[in-house]
């Protein structure tokens, strides 16, 4: 079974909502987007943690006080659930928010997922370059997902438009 949800169906229903004035029904709308996606964000946050890694055992007391968070625990805090029913992203998504990361190191979770190609640090007393391998943990842990949340997806679309249509 293939359920395919595209962003229009959901931008579609967003204007059908904010045009019959039924913000309840938009709330209750995005709430269950929401909850149909909320189980994963654990269980990537529990991935990224198992990635292989940690050299703060390593750093010097300075350099720990100077940057005292891990990449991984960073990088655990910063998974998010957002849902829209407009612009030109609507939908659910899940996220790695890299609000709380340094200038300069905003990328790194792309690094270490792997969609950034090279991932290179410096070392400490050796050679100044090091490159770093990466170690997927976010497509590769919601990838099983997708069709079931795609499916809760259209079941959201479809009793709402009923809703809609038998409240008018």
């Amino acid at each position: 079974m293939h359920v395919s949800v595209s962003s229009r169906d959901l931008a579609r229903l967003g204007r059908d909502l904010q045009r019959a004035g039924r913000k309840d029904l938009k709330k209750e709308a995005l709430k269950r987007m929401r909850r149909s996606v909320q189980p994963i964000a654990p269980e990537i946050k529990r991935a990224v943690k198992a990635t292989p890694g940690g050299t703060s055992e390593g750093r010097s007391v300075a350099a720990r006080a100077a940057r005292p968070r891990r990449l991984r625990d960073a990088t655990a805090r910063g998974v998010q659930v957002k849902a829209s029913l407009t612009g030109k992203y609507a939908g659910v998504r899940l996220r790695v928010d890299t609000r709380h990361f340094p200038d300069g190191e905003k990328n790194l979770p792309k690094y270490l997922e792997g969609t950034l190609p090279r991932w290179r640090s410096p070392s400490w007393g050796h050679d100044p370059w090091k490159v770093q391998r990466a170690h997927p943990y976010f497509f590769v842990t919601i990838r099983p997902h997708i069709p079931a949340v795609q499916a809760e997806v259209a079941k959201v679309i479809k009793e709402t438009m009923d809703e809609l249509g038998g409240g008018t």
